[in-house]
């Protein structure tokens, strides 16, 4: 439960991030895709959403 808890934490502060940095959710930077894409997909197989 705690791992969920930590990678729903991680992505909605990579959103948080994206909005602060650029002032939209409209994010430019590929890596910040790449860790959040890889984020879902460890949420994904970890919860089997």
């Amino acid at each position: 439960m705690l791992l969920v808890i930590t990678l729903y934490i991680l992505i909605f502060s990579q959103l948080l991030r994206s909005i602060w940095e650029e002032g939209s959710l409209v994010y430019k930077d590929p890596k910040f895709w790449l860790q959040l894409f890889s984020i879902f997909i460890v949420a994904y197989v970890y919860i089997g959403i």
